[in-house]
């Protein structure tokens, strides 16, 4: 099984203490020296923590500098506010501004890897500054330059500046301290203010503000146990065919839309700490020592009072652009732009959900869940070929035509009054289709997507074939015509109901990333904090082996590659490989897998 690690932000500005976002109304105080103020700011990176190390069992682990770039701050943005918490002014840092240098003989305690300090030169307005934030990398720096009351709600939709594609944003840590009081902002003291450059430059220990930043980016890794990290084939017999599924690639589905600037923790859902610290107390989720948090609220954290599809889609054919999150196709993972091969990192937003979403009674838990989705295809007999599952058995698919003929062959008749059979069946008579709305029951949550029955092909096969509908056992037979073409679909499809496809062998398994709550044995509901993806944690998932092949671990079909996948919501849940997944702090979080369990 691989060892994996979660890790905590690698570049960091260590902030020594930072205060409650609680409201002040005191009055602001000018500064002796006028316009300009100036300060020396300390850049810190962490190093890798040891779990051995840790009483609370936490693991980090280093950003890289290759095959991507997760460490430099190419810019930093520092933010100043006054007693109120208003803005009064704001400094651009460049790279060249901040010399980084390898480990902090200061501060060994919080496993620092790299540091550099940098004098920043301020206007303010004559205002003495009390608070600071900082932001590095910044996509925008128009919004932020506000209150920070304003500030927290900022919403971004990227973690990368330059259109999601340069260096990764960070900002300032949020947690909780030993009081319960929320710091987001870093404090500022007098004993930090210079009025020259070269005083702030000789400024040491608790004369230097220091801050710790996290990435905006969560981070997921997918690897097979094998050391080359491939997913083996499965193979096996199921209903009397020999089986083996291929798999050609993972990637991640219902991924966040937008995520907040600042790390949010919404008290009108948590209502006061001590009672978010009971909701999440399963894990060790607020480190005031290392100053941040292992948990977030995101902006779609809340659940609906009654969801109708809109927002949290129960189907594929409810996906739109006002879907909460993004849905992915089947061959988008497959070979397109969400393609990723077992061993491959995907970085995305920050995304967390209420734990009323993955409660057994939620039931389209799966598709508001963050999740990664291992993609591939099947052969029957040694072919790689559409096949469809219904009642425990396996059909090819001119066998499963027939079958269906069987079934409808009460309502549909030969010329001879036969009833239609699997012997009299003649081929392009029925087509496969996947049906909008469910033949009885609550239409609101559609039709899974691999979900199809049969219809006539047309009026014109049907008559070629001499096929006639009878109604039922106390009419007469008649013909097929376009006046009741769309009656007797009705009816085949109340008759035939629906059954399973694989279109060209294709499924996928859908393996919803877990965070680190932890749920007890044979407990009723599942623990808040137990699912998601939280900023600057690292979540690598290792399937380490399949589950015994069987109808319930087979992985949910495709009829339509190119619909957006909405995993459907079984009770049982089978995920039907073996995986383990970790959390690391840029934390590491790890979750082995059994594919099919």
């Amino acid at each position: 099984m691989k060892k994996s690690k979660l890790f905590l932000g690698a570049l960091s500005l260590l902030a020594f203490a930072a205060c409650s976002d609680d409201k002040t109304n005191e009055p602001v105080n000018p500064v002796n020296d006028g316009a300009k103020a100036y300060v020396k700011v300390s850049v810190m990176t962490t190093s890798p923590g040891s779990r051995a190390e840790e009483p609370d069992g936490t693991d980090f682990e280093d950003g890289t500098k290759t095959p991507v770039d997760e460490n430099t701050i190419n810019s930093v943005l520092l933010v100043f506010y006054d007693v109120n918490r208003k803005y009064i002014g704001d400094v651009l840092l460049s790279k060249d501004d901040i010399t980084m240098k390898d480990g902090n003989p200061d501060v060994p305690e919080q496993n620092v890897e790299r540091y550099g300090t940098s004098v920043a030169e301020v206007s303010l307005g004559g205002i003495e500054p009390k608070y600071m934030m900082a932001f590095a990398n910044p996509i925008s720096t128009a919004n932020i330059k506000q209150d920070i009351d304003a500030v927290k709600l900022q919403i971004r939709k990227a973690y990368r500046d330059n259109d999601n594609k340069g260096f990764f944003t960070m900002n300032n840590s949020v947690y909780f301290d030993t009081e319960g009081n929320i710091h987001r902002q870093v404090p500022v003291s007098a004993d930090q203010i210079f009025s020259s450059k070269e005083e702030a430059a000789t400024a040491t220990g608790d004369n230097v503000i220091k801050v710790w930043l996290e990435r905006m980016a969560g981070k997921v890794t997918l690897s097979g146990a094998a050391n080359d990290n491939s997913i083996a084939d499965r193979e096996g017999k199921l209903d009397s065919k020999n089986l083996k599924f291929v798999v050609e690639g993972w990637g991640l589905n219902a991924t966040a839309k937008q995520m907040y600037l600042s790390k949010i923790y919404n008290m009108d859902i948590a209502q006061s700490y001590p009672s978010l610290n009971n909701l999440l107390s399963s894990f060790y989720w607020n480190d005031p020592t290392r100053h941040r948090s292992y948990w977030a609220f995101s902006p779609d954290y809340a659940k609906p009072d009654n969801n109708t599809g809109v927002d949290f889609p129960y189907v594929s054919d409810q996906v739109t652009d006002n879907s909460k999150f993004n849905y992915v196709s089947f061959n988008s993972i497959l070979s397109g732009e969400n393609h990723n091969l077992p061993g491959a990192t995907v970085y995305t937003l920050e995304n967390t959900v209420n734990s009323a979403f993955y409660q057994k009674s939620c039931d389209y838990r799966n598709s508001a869940l963050v999740a990664a989705v291992v993609v591939g295809h099947y052969e029957v007999e040694g072919a790689q070929q559409t096949f469809f599952v219904r009642n425990d058995r396996i059909y090819l698919e001119e066998d499963f035509k027939k079958e269906m003929a069987n079934i409808a062959g009460g309502y549909l008749i030969d010329k001879d009054n036969n009833a239609l059979n699997s012997e009299n069946y003649s081929d392009q008579l029925f087509n496969i289709v996947h049906p909008d709305k469910p033949v009885s029951g609550d239409e609101s949550k559609g039709v899974q997507e691999n979900r199809v029955t049969v219809e006539l092909s047309s009026v014109a096969d049907a008559n070629a074939a001499g096929i006639l509908y009878k109604a039922d056992e106390n009419t007469d037979a008649v013909e097929i015509t376009e006046a009741n073409f769309e009656a007797v679909n009705q009816k085949i499809y109340e008759i035939c109901g629906l059954s399973y496809e694989y279109k060209n062998g294709y499924a996928y398994f859908n393996i919803p990333i877990q965070h680190l709550g932890k749920t007890p044995v044979n407990a009723e509901t599942v623990s808040a904090g137990s699912y998601g993806i939280v900023r600057n944690h690292h979540y690598n998932i290792t399937v380490t082996d399949w589950a015994p092949l069987s109808f319930a671990t087979l992985g949910t079909g495709v009829h339509d590659p190119d619909e957006p996948i909405v995993p459907p919501t079984d009770p049982s849940d089978k995920i039907a490989v073996k995986a383990e997944m970790r959390v690391l702090t840029w934390r590491l979080v790890p979750q082995s897998v059994i594919l099919g369990e």
